[in-house]
């Protein structure tokens, strides 16, 4: 692979992997500030209540306090060539994923998706251009499940049954 294409790649995706993460993580803000100013019983107006509000919160600061530890090399990839490191990208939004799969009131479903699009961007272009250097299949393949089994991934829904 070319420098100059290498280089692309590396400066795409941390952006990509951002816009997933400030746009989940606002929709996520809201949806608690909102519980909090007005809905009976604040957080806690059940169990099910305190335990989606419980964590989702814990999921956005355990993100925000993981990238402002480890996350000199996220924030230097947004303005250089510089390479992320692929593993901590991967944990920061795996823990903030956990905020979007636990559905407080006044969720907004659209913007989440338009947020997990903007990660399976960065996924699909993470696997263009390691894809090039041998092993294709493997790496399209992988993209696929893991795409598949996201949606997959079961969403905690208050129920009536």
């Amino acid at each position: 692979m070319s420098e100059k294409s290498k280089n692309k790649c590396g400066r795409l995706i941390p952006w990509f992997v951002l816009l997933y993460m400030v746009i989940l993580a606002a929709e996520r803000i809201q949806s608690l500030v909102r519980i909090l100013a007005g809905h009976p019983g604040g957080w806690f107006a059940s169990p099910f209540d305190g335990y989606v509000n419980c964590l989702a919160a814990a999921s956005l600061c355990a993100t925000a306090v993981l990238l402002a530890v480890k996350g000199g090399a996220f924030w230097k990839s947004l303005g250089s060539a510089c390479e992320p490191d692929w593993n901590l990208m991967t944990l920061f939004c795996g823990i903030l994923l956990v905020s979007g799969m636990v559905h407080t009131e006044y969720t907004i479903p659209v913007i989440q998706f338009i947020a997990y699009g903007a990660l399976i961007i960065a996924m699909i272009i993470r696997t263009a251009c390691v894809s090039k250097a041998g092993k294709a299949f493997r790496y399209w393949y992988s993209l696929i499940y893991l795409t598949a089994f996201s949606m997959a991934i079961p969403v905690v829904y208050r129920s009536f049954l």
